[in-house]
């Protein structure tokens, strides 16, 4: 893993906001909560045609 520090970033011209902002961002996508697949009623037609198949 890679560390820059403050110094480092304002060197090459990078606030550390910004930073802190993208770190922000990607915390958030790896916490996406995991969407669950959606429950089959019973009796529909699409459970009938299920169970047929």
């Amino acid at each position: 893993m890679l560390v820059v520090t403050e110094a480092g970033l304002l060197v090459v011209g990078i606030e550390s906001v910004v930073v802190q902002a993208m770190v922000a961002v990607r915390k958030r996508q790896v916490e996406a909560p995991v969407q669950k697949q959606p429950a089959q009623r019973a009796g529909t037609k699409q459970a009938m045609l299920i169970a047929m198949l």
